[in-house]
């Protein structure tokens, strides 16, 4: 990971022994009792969130996502270990985001060619940290690949179609939805409904056509 792609090495190494020991846990006990994982999972989740320079989404945006994503995995067939590796997987999907510079972050406009160049890291920082723990293969995954595009146009690795792993497929969807009917300081968000449309428009293009008819279900059934 060269340094001129934005990740702050530095900032990483002064976190990294207070943070790894604790997640490493917080993935182990995820196994245990019901409680326990509930437990766990939540610290997980506030790892996440404790590590994001900066968070655009109202409050409870990561667990949202977590949410989504364990209901497509579910009506895709995922059980067991594989469900929670997804949950863990859409907890901390964005943790490479402690890599990319504030300034970027926060920019309150949008981002020019060389600041995007910076952002699309973000994935790739995710894959570095998570590297350094001992976690299943679909956590990485969803870190890695839950930015790449059904027509190969996304981001970092610019893969497509079937390459891309199912679960991050699954987690991309999930993050979509949940931002499209939040809040923004600039915008309300949308309508369920609404949204089901918008990501259907999008289907076969940006998201897994699969995917997506699994979340009209997910909402039809309940």
């Amino acid at each position: 990971l060269a340094d001129d792609a934005g990740f702050d090495r530095r900032r990483w190494e002064r976190l990294r022994d207070a943070i790894l020991p604790q997640l490493a846990t917080a993935i182990e006990s995820a196994e245990l009792g019901d409680q326990v994982r509930k437990t766990h999972l939540a610290t997980i989740a506030a790892l996440s969130k404790s590590m994001e320079a900066k968070d655009y989404y109202t409050g409870g945006h990561t667990e949202r996502v977590a949410e989504v994503a364990v209901a497509l995995a579910k009506e895709l067939g995922y059980s067991g270990a594989e469900l929670d590796a997804i949950e863990i997987g859409a907890l901390l999907h964005d943790i490479g985001k402690i890599g990319i510079p504030e300034a970027i972050l926060r920019k309150p406009g949008p981002l020019d060619q060389e600041e995007w160049k910076v952002m699309k890291e973000h994935p790739v920082i995710s894959d570095y940290i998570l590297s350094e723990v001992d976690l299943p293969d679909i956590v990485r995954q969803i870190a890695r690949s839950g930015h790449e595009r059904i027509d190969g146009t996304g981001y970092p690795d610019g893969l497509a179609g079937e390459g891309i792993p199912l679960p991050a497929r699954i987690v991309l969807v999930a993050d979509a939805f949940d931002a499209l009917t939040s809040d923004r300081p600039y915008r309300h968000g949308r309508h369920t409904l609404a949204a089901l449309e918008e990501l259907r428009t999008h289907a076969g293009t940006q998201f897994c056509p699969r995917v997506v008819a699994a979340l009209d279900d997910v909402f039809r059934k309940q």
